[in-house]
């Protein structure tokens, strides 16, 4: 599960009923949902009231305001936020419920996949742990740095 995708769709959903007479159809490439930029701001931030602003002859912060607005509304807010406010012109900040993300990264760990999709046509990849120390304990990060290095190394070769 992707979870900034679900806030955007709930994003996109409250937009559409916030603004039913004005828009149809939304382009969901509007909304911008991105991971926070700050531990202050949540989870997620939505930052698109200034190109909503436009789109719909609005100020932004009244945009922010009804979309927050037809969030709460919504029957599962209180299962997917703990908390959505409204920052500056229009900056809507997303913290997630604690039990939500509990939720899934529970239902994650029972999927043999951890919840990522399996690829359509799998290959096998030869991951080389290529500087082993002999003398020193194998430690967490030394995997995740040789990890790291050895993605980046693949994915520069795609």
């Amino acid at each position: 599960m992707d979870l900034s995708n679900l806030v955007k769709q709930q994003c996109l959903l409250a937009t559409q009923q916030a603004f039913a007479t004005k828009v149809a159809d939304l382009d969901p490439n509007l909304l911008e949902v991105t991971e926070a930029t700050q531990e202050k701001f949540g989870h997620y931030q939505l930052n698109s009231a200034m190109k909503l602003g436009k789109v719909l002859g609005e100020n932004p912060r009244q945009i922010a305001e009804k979309i927050v607005l037809a969030l709460k509304e919504a029957p599962d807010f209180a299962t997917l936020f703990s908390k959505v406010e409204i920052a500056g012109p229009g900056f809507i900040n997303f913290t997630l419920n604690t039990n939500f993300i509990t939720k899934t990264i529970r239902h994650q760990l029972q999927d043999p996949y951890l919840g990522l999709k399996p690829h359509s046509n799998p290959s096998k990849v030869i991951i080389d742990f290529s500087s082993p120390n002999v003398a020193k304990e194998i430690t967490p990060v030394s995997i995740e740095v040789e990890l790291k290095q050895s993605y980046l190394d693949y994915a520069m070769r795609i």
